[in-house]
């Protein structure tokens, strides 16, 4: 009877730690979110085409996947997004794109949350991950005075290697397809309800981990610790000044201890170039240990509808490799802001592959007005000037001053600056309305005076071409 109570007993600890076991399972199968971002296309007023992006685990024992995710909108209601691309890559990652539509009730702020269940297992910096929800989001606002609006296109991967001891950098490589301005800002990795994550630390850094507002490089320098890590970018965009969106992009890095070095890309830090010519950009990349080479290229010059982009490059032996960069602008392509160009190098080696990510900030400026003729008057001055080359030239500046100042822009100078004694006396719209009468706003001018004007097209977003001879 006493064996009979003894098996019971054993039986019934053996069932319980089946249970336990089973009870786990969820947790142990579903540990696979490693970073994502969401970003939309604005199709008309109030309907968007929203597309998610997710990198996963495949390595072995990660069996979780997801055919589907749902998304909520933020006015109160949800769906379901079908994947509609799977991309297996190395290192047991794997690429998930979602994509939905959804019409919106009306103007105002709305908040689009992704969650699900677990992270992967093992991230240092993220409590618990293993049971931590993950959760990207983005915020939008729908406004008639703000017109269209589509989101940043984050054209890198939020997945990247690293080497402990060594100064990591990275950039989203993020182009704003309406000319809006990005800033960029380090925050806190999100959980349940796309709410920070109580208990998350920043990985730690030698000296420190910071991102430049302007040009989006996340800077690790250095890690200190071997592991797997994330952090969270949040990409604000901006239009005349106000805040219109924000992107909360979550980001894993891998450090590694290896006694190998990232390869290095030489490019220039600006280019300045007039509309209508065709760029052409030299650059070296170096590997330090001689390792072979693998480089490519992305960013706001290969994503524009008008004019295509394309690099060339050819591996020298010796961890050296040179490359041209090759892109034909046009009228379309001016803009106040930069179009950046990320040129990125990956050495092939037996240890852990390393990269470098060169930004290149590309200005494309609007061509100078031609053919500037003054004719004076009794106590007024006729201009009258070539219509500019560029067709979608909304009108012109006009600028004067007393006596002459020998001003000769440089190739990034655009405008007519304050410095040069000019100052802007009124602007004339319409590209074809080439004459404009200066008698000092009625009151007319005095006479004895050497006037002197420089003129400047003004493109749709109002930035300013070089200015005129």
């Amino acid at each position: 009877m006493s064996y009979i109570c003894w098996f019971m007993r054993k039986l019934k600890s053996f069932i319980l730690l089946i249970g336990i076991f089973l009870i786990s399972l969820p947790n142990l199968f579903a540990t696979h979110n490693r970073a994502g971002e969401i970003t939309y296309r604005q199709l008309s007023n109030l309907t968007f085409e929203i597309t998610i992006i997710t990198y996963t685990a495949t390595g072995p024992g990660w069996t979780a996947d997801r055919p589907s995710l749902e998304i909520f909108w933020g006015d109160n209601t949800s769906s379901i997004l079908p994947r509609v691309e799977e991309i297996f890559l190395p290192d047991y990652y794997k690429r998930n794109k979602y994509v939905g539509t959804h019409t919106f009730p009306g103007p105002g702020i709305f908040k689009l949350v992704v969650e699900d269940p677990n992270r992967n297992y093992g991230v240092e910096n993220i409590p618990n991950s293993v049971n931590t929800l993950f959760a990207i989001s983005t915020t939008m606002q729908i406004n008639p005075d703000i017109g269209i609006n589509n989101t940043p296109v984050l054209t890198q991967p939020p997945v990247d290697k690293a080497a402990k001891g060594r100064v990591f950098i990275h950039n989203p490589g993020a182009y704003d397809p309406d000319g809006d301005s990005i800033s960029y800002k380090l925050t806190v990795c999100r959980g349940d309800k796309g709410q920070p994550i109580p208990g998350y630390t920043l990985p730690p850094a030698s000296n420190s981990i910071t991102v430049n507002e302007i040009t989006g490089d996340l800077i690790w320098d250095s890690p200190t610790e071997v592991g797997v890590f994330n952090i969270a970018m949040l990409i604000e965009e901006w239009r005349n000044g106000i805040k219109i969106g924000e992107i909360i992009r979550d980001m894993q890095i891998e450090v590694y201890d290896t006694e190998n070095e990232p390869p290095v890309v030489n490019a220039p830090d600006v280019i300045c170039i007039e509309a209508g010519t065709l760029l052409e950009l030299p650059f070296s990349v170096s590997d330090p240990n001689g390792d072979s080479l693998v480089i490519s290229a992305n960013g706001g010059p290969f994503l524009h509808p008008d004019g295509a982009a394309m690099i060339d490059w050819q591996y020298e032996g010796n961890g050296q490799a040179s490359g041209l960069f090759r892109w034909q602008t046009t009228c379309n392509h001016v803009r106040k802001n930069s179009y950046v160009l990320n040129i990125k190098a990956e050495d092939k080696t037996n240890d852990i592959n390393l990269v470098d990510i060169k930004n290149i900030n590309i200005y494309v400026v609007g061509p100078r007005v031609e053919n500037l003729v003054v004719a004076p008057g009794n106590d007024f001055v006729n201009l009258n000037w070539t219509e500019n080359v560029c067709t979608n030239v909304i009108g012109y500046k006009i600028y004067r001053r007393i006596g002459t100042s020998g001003f000769v822009p440089d190739s990034c100078e655009t405008g007519v600056p304050p410095e040069t004694g000019y100052f802007l006396i009124d602007e004339v719209q319409g590209r074809l309305n080439t004459n404009y009468t200066d008698d000092n706003a009625g009151e007319g001018l005095a006479q004895g005076f050497e006037y002197c004007y420089m003129l400047t097209a003004v493109f749709p977003d109002g930035c300013e071409g070089y200015a005129s001879d």
